[in-house]
């Protein structure tokens, strides 16, 4: 009897551990064969930033939770073209065409992007809203603090690299007063000319109208006191003229450079620069063909004429106000 009984509980322990191994084999093969299924998603991105941005600044990275192996990322269109650059493994996000980030040209710059996974594919959408700064501020580079510290209608010095730098960053700018090729050319200094006498040069070299003068450069003759003024007109070459900003920075023998903090006056009509010279110090050249308007004094109406010379100052000028 007691035989039989150990008999009994030896079976019933071996059926109790068959059915417990038989369960965790059933279990595990289970899980083995029902893995989790593929998922992938991904947030918009958006971020406000400055303008004039410089190419390769990474700006953010996009928001991918996934689970359908390696993840590929790829921009499907954008505008403006080309401003968007994107990491096809990271999703990391950085400026591309720097250009592109021109608040007065595109304020908002917009992308679509494509994610792949293995089996899924979703998109995401991009925007960056972009700050409006001062575009003159943004190409100074020596002459920043200095520029940064000027009242608004101040002339402040700055480099001729810089001057370069104004025409190459900002949109829509038009030379006025004397061309490239006029300012440039090697020719003997014209004649002697009186002192205290505003200029200006009539040589078709205008501006369009509604044009803001933002920068300008002469040739001197020598050093300046900071008596010079720079003048501006909607009327004609000879007439209509007013102050443009206050009086120019002191300046040195040869070729000057300055820039206007905050100018806010247009032309109205075709716009001329014209130039006070309290001391017979800008230069001019004998250049067939060119003439010029000027009068005695610190004055905005100029009644004589020469001709075959042209004064060697530029102004810069634009149609659209970036600062």
């Amino acid at each position: 009897m007691l035989f039989k009984a150990y008999t009994h509980a030896f079976l019933k322990t071996i059926t109790t551990l068959t059915v417990l191994y038989t369960l965790f084999i059933v279990t595990s093969c289970s899980e083995e064969e029902t893995p989790s299924p593929p998922s992938l998603s991904v947030t918009d991105f958006a971020l406000t930033v400055d303008e004039n941005q410089v190419p390769g600044t990474v700006l953010g990275t996009l928001e991918t939770q996934a689970n359908d192996g390696d993840i590929r990322y790829n921009i499907l269109s954008q505008a403006p073209f080309r401003s968007l650059v994107i990491d096809n493994t990271t999703g990391e996000i950085s400026v591309g065409n720097g250009d592109s980030f021109d608040y007065e040209t595109d304020p908002v710059i917009t992308a679509t992007v494509q994610i792949m996974g293995n089996t899924l594919t979703e998109t995401a959408e991009i925007e960056i809203t972009l700050n409006d700064i001062d575009d003159i501020a943004s190409a100074l580079t020596a002459s920043r603090m200095a520029y940064d510290a000027a009242m608004e209608g101040e002339w402040v010095t700055i480099s001729e690299t810089e001057y370069d730098q104004l025409v190459a960053d900002l949109n829509f700018v038009t030379p006025v007063g004397t061309s490239d090729r006029d300012y440039d050319v090697v020719q003997n200094s014209s004649g002697t000319r009186v002192e205290n006498t505003t200029w200006c040069n009539n040589n078709g070299v205008v501006m369009p109208s509604g044009s803001y003068v933002f920068a300008f450069k002469c040739l001197l003759k020598d050093a300046s006191s900071g008596n010079q003024k720079v003048k501006q007109s909607s009327t004609s070459a000879s007439s209509g003229f007013a102050d443009l900003g206050g009086n120019l920075p002191a300046g040195v023998r040869g070729d000057n450079y300055f820039v206007l903090k905050g100018s806010t006056t247009t032309t109205t009509a075709t716009g001329f620069l014209g130039y006070y010279d309290d001391s017979n110090l800008v230069a001019f050249k004998d250049i067939a063909g060119n003439s010029y308007f000027f009068n005695a004094g610190d004055v905005n109406e100029l009644e004589g004429e020469g001709n075959s010379a042209t004064g060697i100052y530029q102004g810069l000028s634009t149609t659209q106000k970036q600062w």
